[in-house]
């Protein structure tokens, strides 16, 4: 199963100049949500966003499908991990 909408779809490449993925670990990204999401929301987490967004990242690698990665592990001081 292919997913719907993504947003690095062909249809949509023409369309787009230059695209950058923000890279951090998927966990982290939770730990991020609980400081601005409601506790409810993040059970989402487990059960929809974070299987949504590995199987996302199995389909479109951000390598083969952006045009910069950049790691966001530390907001404070990100760095560029690919750049074509």
């Amino acid at each position: 199963m292919r997913l719907k909408n993504p947003l690095w779809r062909q249809g949509l490449s023409p369309y787009i100049d230059y695209k950058i993925f923000l890279d951090i670990p998927l966990e982290l990204s939770k730990e991020r949500a609980k400081t601005r999401d409601p506790a409810a929301a993040l059970n989402k987490y487990d059960i929809k966003y974070l299987p949504a967004q590995r199987k996302y990242l199995r389909e479109y690698p951000p390598r083969k499908v952006t045009d910069m990665v950049i790691d966001n592990t530390s907001w404070e001081l990100p760095t560029i991990k690919h750049s074509r």
